[in-house]
């Protein structure tokens, strides 16, 4: 009986012993990182130095050689940090993360792992004549040397030795990488301007194609967000806000893909010496000319800034407002008047002569009871079957006149041709006084009209069949709408004109 319970009762007691040390196991620690012995990362420290303790780094690659130095500064509250500069550089803006990161090689650098304890011959891994070296010289007159190699047979690391001696290590491609860097890779990419959006007060810019030079002065609204231009040159006028908001915005917030050269002694190889686009940027404190060279490769273009005297790359989809023509870079509206403001018009245009008056303030409408529209001294408060006001919309037909082009060299007789006079109100709101306004038209050529206003050329003219005699619905030239509304007067049943009929003009 004895015999029969032996065996199932050794293999009982084993499983209870297996039992026992498994549970131990899950909660007895053996040899296992702790906070306070936290775990180290399992690759070689190939160099370290501390920062306070380098006189300084030269950078020694196929572009030549580069001396870092170290300064300081000192915040607040008394706390210094290094920060790195190059020797005959320091006028330049360079990259702090650039020079920190070329810096960090000879500071703190990991490898990969250990390709060997010690080489007995360096050229099996490109050392004998590394590709690069990193010399860290030490306020105690001490200093080592890092070479850089071949890359590993199996790819993305490189061979290193400090010092020529000892272990060969294996380090990551992506870090050496840096230690090739020359002058252009360590300039500020981002620093091509200098000029916060809110502190732009002119630009100026000129256009090689079409021998464009457009000067602007410039406001920027704090409320709305926006700038507000006035352009000073080739004429004056009230800027295109959204344009040049655009080509200033572009400009301002330039950023270099690539630098190719410092100091270049032949612009004409980028086309900068004749540039195809020149951006000039002005704030209180500063001025920045960046000029436009021509195509590089990849879609890209060549620039140049004087605020870092270095050729770049940027693409050219950069300037999306660069090739827009004058005529879209200036509010082309040159007689907006807002109708209560004016108190009568008088015309004389090829086609029709006319007197308009006004009695309206502020605030009103056009179907108030005070409010006063005549034309020729009759009453032309007239309305259509929707209850639009048509005399407005003549109105707005007066003040429409575009520009049709910019003619600014151009030095035309005052033939006046035709003419609009502007009898204007007080303005409360800008404190202008009651004044007269006249604007005239001397003939240019068969289709278009310089325009004087108070006898100065503008330095633009209009097109004459768009501004006079246009037939478009709602676009009409002003003696087209001037007859529209002469017809819907005579025809107008207790003030109003169903425009749905139409209009028999001569």
């Amino acid at each position: 009986m004895k015999k029969q319970w032996r065996g199932p009762i050794i293999l009982g007691a084993l499983l209870v012993v297996l039992a026992l040390v498994w549970i131990l196991s899950k909660f007895i620690p053996v040899d296992q990182p702790t906070e306070t012995t936290p775990a180290l990362p399992d690759v070689p420290l190939v160099f370290e130095a501390k920062d306070s303790e380098v006189e300084r780094l030269v950078i020694t690659n196929e572009q030549g050689e580069l001396t870092l130095l170290p300064y300081e500064s000192r915040t607040d509250d008394g706390t210094v940090t290094i920060h790195w500069t190059v020797d005959g550089y320091q006028d330049y803006l360079l990259s702090t993360t650039a020079t920190k990161n070329v810096a960090n090689l000879g500071l703190l650098l990991y490898g990969g792992k250990i390709i060997t304890e010690k080489a007995a011959e360096l050229t099996p891994f490109g050392l004998d004549q590394p590709k690069a070296t990193v010399t860290v010289k030490l306020k105690n007159g001490r200093s080592h040397v890092i070479a850089f190699g071949n890359e590993l047979p199996s790819g993305y690391f490189d061979y290193a030795i400090v010092d020529n001696e000892g272990a060969v290590y294996s380090v990551a491609s992506s870090t050496t990488a840096r230690s090739r860097y020359g002058i252009t890779d360590l300039l500020d990419k981002n620093a091509l301007v200098g000029i916060a959006e809110d502190k732009l007060t002119g630009i100026v810019f000129e256009r090689a194609a079409d021998h464009l030079k457009l000067a602007s002065d410039c406001n920027y609204d704090e409320t709305s967000r926006s700038y507000l231009f006035t352009v000073t040159e080739p004429i004056v006028r009230t800027g295109n806000a959204e344009r040049l908001s655009l080509l200033a915005t572009e400009a301002l917030n330039l950023k270099a893909a690539h630098f190719v050269e410092v100091d270049p002694p032949d612009l004409a190889k980028y086309g900068l010496d004749k540039p195809r686009y020149s951006i000039r940027l002005t704030s209180e404190d500063k001025t920045v000319q960046l000029h436009v060279g021509h195509g590089a490769d990849a879609g890209d273009v060549y620039m140049i800034s004087d605020a870092i005297f270095a050729v770049f790359k940027v693409p050219a989809k950069t300037f999306t407002a660069i090739d827009t023509p004058l005529i879209d870079l200036i509010d082309r509206l040159f007689m907006l008047k807002s109708i209560w403001l004016v108190d009568r018009i008088e015309a004389d245009l090829p086609g029709a002569a006319f007197t308009t008056d006004i009695k309206m303030d502020k605030g009103q409408k056009n179907d108030d009871e005070s409010t006063v529209f005549r034309l020729n001294d009759q009453d032309a408060k007239i309305f259509s079957e929707t209850g639009r006001s048509l005399f407005s919309a003549f109105y707005q037909r007066i003040i429409g006149m575009q520009i049709a082009g910019v003619d600014a060299d151009a030095e035309p007789v005052n033939t006046r041709d035709a003419y609009l006079v502007f009898h204007l109100k007080d303005d409360p709101d800008t404190g202008s006084r009651a004044s007269t306004e006249v604007v005239e038209f001397a003939k240019r050529d068969e289709y278009t009209y310089y325009v004087f206003i108070d006898g100065k050329y503008t330095g633009y003219y209009i097109n004459a069949d768009q501004t006079f005699a246009a037939t478009d619905n709602r676009m009409e030239g002003i003696v087209v709408a001037y007859k529209q509304l002469l017809y819907a007067m005579e025809h107008a049943v207790d003030g109003v004109f169903d425009t749905r009929e139409g209009y028999q003009l001569d």
